[in-house]
Order: C-alpha cells, then sequence, then structure tokens
C-alpha cells in the first residue's frame, strides 16, 4: 500500500527497542526488569508472563511477576481478577515466584495460590512493596512489573526501589514551577526536579525542600556548562542525577553526594577535570555511559558493592584513575576488564556520611582486628550500630585515634573480646556497645571520654577493673549491670565515684590523684 519492501520492514521491525513504561526490557544497576506499565487487561497480562518465562536468566537467578490489578473492571472486577489468577498459574514454568499488588489483586492471588503457585504474596501498600523487593529480588533475577499507569502503577515500585524516573516521564503531569535562591524546580505530581542555575556560582547549596516537597533528582543538563561552579552541595533527598547534570564544569572538585543516591546517570560528571577524588554513598547501583569521561585529575574513586552497572566508557580518558572497592564484587571485574588499577578492601564495609567516614563492621570474623585510621582520603570517625556484633572469634580491636564515637551494640555478643586498644580521642560509648563482652578482663577508657551508654558493658561478667576518667559527664541505666566483680578506677571527686557510690560499686581512688592531693 506505501510502497515499502516487506524485506525493509523486517529490517526495522528487528531494530525496534520498547521504551519508556511499554514492553521496556532493560538493566538498572545489574538488575533486569521487563517494564510494561502503560496498560493492562488479563490478555495482556498473561502475555507479559509467557514473555518473561522466555527470557534467560543466570545461573542461581529467579522469574519474578509482579503483577498489579487492572483498573477499571466494574461490579465483576473480584471475578475477573480471581479468574486471571487462576489462568496465571497455567504458566507457572514460566515464573518462579508471583507477587500480586493492588487492592483487587488480592483475587489475583487466591485465584493463583488455589490452583498450585506455591511463591505468591500479596499487598495493597506500596511502601510494603517496595520493602519486600528490596529485600528479596537480587541482581541474579529478571523481573516483570505488569499493570496499568494511573492505579497500580507499577513504574512508581520500580522507581522508589531503583531510583529511576520512569513514571514522571512516562505522564509529565507538570504541577509546578518554583525558583529559588537562583535555582529552578519543577514539580511532576510530587516528585521535585532541580532543573537549572539562573546564575554561574562557585559554591552551591541544594535545598533538601522546596514547598514542602522533597527534591528527588538533579535534572538532565541542570548545571550544564556551569564554568565557575567549584563546590555543589546536593541533599540526601535526592536519588538520582541525571543525564549531563554537571557535563562540562571544568572548576568543579568538591562534590557531596547524597547518601540515598542510586543512579549516576549517562554524561553526569563528563570533562569535570578538576574532579580529584570521588566517594560513592553505599546505596548507588548505577553509572551511566561516560558518567566520568574526561575526568583527566580524577586519581580515585571508590565504588560500592551495590553497584550492579557500569557504563560504557564510564571513566574514559580517565588515566590517572584508581578504583577502590571491594575484593570479588562487580566493580573489581569492571575495572580488570577495562584495565582500571584495583585496590580491594575485604576486611570493612564503611559508610560515608556529611564527610565523616562510619565503619560498618567486618565481612569476615577475624579473630585481631587493627582498623585503619582513613580510607580514600577520608578518615573514620565512628564505629556504627551492631559493626562488629556476634563477631564470635573476636579477641582484640585496635581503634584508631581518629575515631570518636562507638555506635550502638558495636561489639555486643563478642565473647572472646579480651583486648581493647581505645581510639585516644573518642567521647561516646553508645547504649549496649560491649554488652555481653564476657572475655573482659580490665578496660581504661581514654581521657577524653564522656559518656558512656544504657548497658554499654552490661553482662560483662568477668569485668574486674575499668578505668573512668574525669571528663565523664554521664553513664547511662546498667552500664555495668551483671558486673559483680567490678571495680571502678577514676578521681575523688569525680561524675565516676558518684555514680559507684549510688550503686553501690566498689571504688578506688587512682594513685596519680592520691599523689596530686598529697602535693597539695
Amino acid at each position: 500500500m506505501l510502497d515499502i519492501p516487506v524485506k525493509n520492514i523486517i529490517a526495522s521491525l528487528e531494530k525496534y527497542k520498547p521504551q519508556g513504561i511499554r514492553q521496556n526490557l532493560f538493566n538498572v544497576g545489574g538488575y533486569w526488569i521487563l517494564l510494561d506499565s502503560f496498560n493492562s487487561d488479563p490478555v495482556s497480562v498473561l502475555a507479559s508472563v509467557k514473555a518473561l518465562g522466555e527470557i534467560t536468566i543466570p545461573e542461581g537467578g529467579r522469574r519474578i511477576a509482579i503483577i498489579g490489578d487492572i483498573d477499571r473492571l466494574g461490579e465483576k472486577s473480584s471475578e475477573i481478577h480471581r479468574k486471571l489468577g487462576e489462568d496465571i498459574a497455567k504458566y507457572k514454568s514460566c515464573f518462579d515466584i508471583l507477587y500480586c499488588f493492588g487492592e483487587d489483586a488480592k483475587y489475583i492471588y487466591e485465584g493463583a495460590k488455589a490452583n498450585g503457585v506455591d511463591l505468591c504474596f500479596y499487598s495493597s501498600d506500596r511502601n510494603e512493596q517496595v520493602a519486600w523487593i528490596e529485600k528479596n529480588v537480587t541482581q541474579n533475577d529478571v523481573s516483570l512489573y505488569k499493570s496499568g499507569q494511573f492505579k497500580a502503577a507499577l513504574s512508581k515500585t520500580v522507581d522508589a526501589v531503583y531510583g529511576t524516573d520512569y513514571q514522571i516521564n512516562a505522564q509529565r503531569l507538570l504541577t509546578a514551577f518554583y525558583e529559588q535562591k537562583n535555582l529552578k524546580y519543577k514539580l511532576i505530581g510530587d516528585y521535585l526536579i532541580c532543573t537549572n542555575s539562573t546564575t554561574d556560582e562557585a559554591d552551591v547549596i541544594l535545598s533538601d525542600k522546596v514547598d514542602g516537597y522533597a527534591m528527588r533528582q538533579i535534572g538532565d543538563n541542570a548545571f550544564t556548562k556551569k564554568k565557575e561552579l567549584k563546590s555543589i552541595y546536593i541533599p540526601d533527598s535526592v536519588v538520582n542525577i541525571g543525564d549531563g547534570a554537571f557535563y562540562l564544569c571544568p572548576k568543579l572538585q568538591q562534590v557531596h553526594l547524597p547518601k540515598n543516591l542510586k543512579v549516576i546517570k549517562n554524561n553526569a560528571f563528563n570533562y569535570c577535570t578538576s574532579l580529584n577524588e570521588i566517594v560513592l554513598p553505599p546505596k548507588t547501583i548505577h553509572i551511566g555511559h561516560r558518567a566520568f569521561y574526561d575526568c583527566k585529575k580524577l586519581l580515585q574513586i571508590y565504588i560500592p558493592p551495590s553497584v550492579g552497572y557500569i557504563g560504557e566508557e564510564a571513566f574514559g580518558n580517565c588515566s590517572e584513575l584508581t578504583i577502590h572497592g571491594e575484593n570479588g564484587s562487580y566493580v573489581e571485574k569492571y575495572a580488570n576488564d577495562n584495565n582500571i588499577p584495583f585496590i580491594g578492601q575485604e576486611k570493612f564495609k564503611f559508610e560515608l556520611i556529611d564527610a565523616n567516614l562510619i565503619c560498618m563492621g567486618g565481612t569476615i570474623d577475624e579473630v585481631d582486628i587493627v582498623l585503619p585510621n582513613a580510607v580514600n582520603g577520608h578518615v573514620i570517625k565512628e564505629i556504627g550500630v551492631n559493626a562488629f556484633t556476634k563477631k564470635r572469634k573476636l579477641k582484640s580491636i585496635f581503634i584508631p585515634d581518629s575515631v570518636v564515637r562507638i555506635g550502638d551494640g558495636a561489639f555486643y555478643i563478642c565473647p572472646e573480646l579480651e583486648t581493647i586498644h581505645f581510639s585516644n580521642n573518642l567521647k561516646v560509648i553508645a547504649d549496649s556497645a560491649f554488652n555481653y563482652c564476657i572475655a573482659l578482663n580490665s578496660v581504661v577508657l581514654p581521657s577524653q571520654t564522656m559518656l558512656l551508654g544504657r548497658r554499654a558493658f552490661y553482662d560483662c561478667k568477668r569485668l574486674k577493673t575499668i578505668t573512668i576518667p574525669s571528663s565523664v559527664i554521664y553513664i547511662g541505666a546498667e552500664a555495668f549491670g551483671n558486673c559483680s566483680e567490678l571495680t571502678i578506677h577514676g578521681e575523688s571527686g569525680s561524675y565516676a565515684a558518684r555514680y559507684a557510690n549510688e550503686h553501690n560499686i566498689p571504688f578506688h581512688v587512682n594513685e596519680n590523684d592520691l599523689r596530686h592531693r598529697k602535693v597539695l
């Protein structure tokens, strides 16, 4: 009819690649997703389930079918959804897990469950669904998200889990524009995007909220060619840095990346020729094509093990670069495949928050642990919550002088721990930090320590002596509960002396305190 040769039609169809929220198979952060959430009906749901069954999965991976309820089915909605569940069960060889989402999806669940689908789940709460996906779906799995775009709108779920922006790009329901402190924003639904800066300033601090809405994304090309920009603070609410967001910012040296960042898109920091060092936050999963291309002064970047995708030429023309990451991770393989020097960190996990590095624990249960003073130029300021909990082989720990805080339960139930080398600058030992370290015999706290939390040394049944400096101003409830053999050493008149007296714990005045009093 249009005089187009059949072979040309076939060739064009072979090149066709679905995009957006229509039948789109894509990889974000190493997670393979088949997203089809523009429209839905029983026939297309079954077709999507069958398509899922045809996708090859890695060894150990699973096919996960996440199905939303169907809009506007009227009085027969429950009947149609239950029948859909029964029909899905006929194709149970195409998936390993079925997750039904939405109010009427409970009928899909009931129909599938009654017809032999054993691994079947249901929820009508999106936060609950997101939490389930984050906990259960791995980078070896392939997940189908099938729904309509309004009610179940599973593209919203994909965006929430992976930091993508499929829903807002599909609907484009523009709500409002804002301008604040030379920065422009647009609001789509409840999704706030920083779109651009009206000036070219050296230092930019982005607000986490505008008109009560949390900022989620730095938009495409938002700060492109800001040639005076030297530093940028991006608030923790941001999960996505858009295409070319900081392209050609040649003076940019300091980037505060948000702790919730998941996606760095294509060319985001391309030709930021003054960047020297980058530490990616622990939730980052995706680094796009040429994300750091031509960052010629970039010497080192820490990439967390959560990252499962790095695009082509992400670090092209970064000839001085060394990548830091965990041994055995995707990041190590990427570095090796691309002939980039790699330094592995297999013993410890770290998290960077507001330029403070926190040790989140060890990856193996070692007898003797020596913590480094710094990683990638960032000093370790804190041992995190439950960092070394239940390390049952641990006998000694060396804590460098950079550390000022030991977090809640940091060494909870380390029954073999005998020797602690504290940081000389330690100020806080939080709740239950050394709870049930039953091998501890003697402890000397550093001279700058100020606070001992609740149950800090609870159930340390062999603890006979602890020296508490006069700098301590607070000791929490039951800090030494069940330490029946304990004697506290300290200075007379100190808070520690009063605490020991009030809690019927023997108190020994330090010899240096006695000598000082004799001189007087």
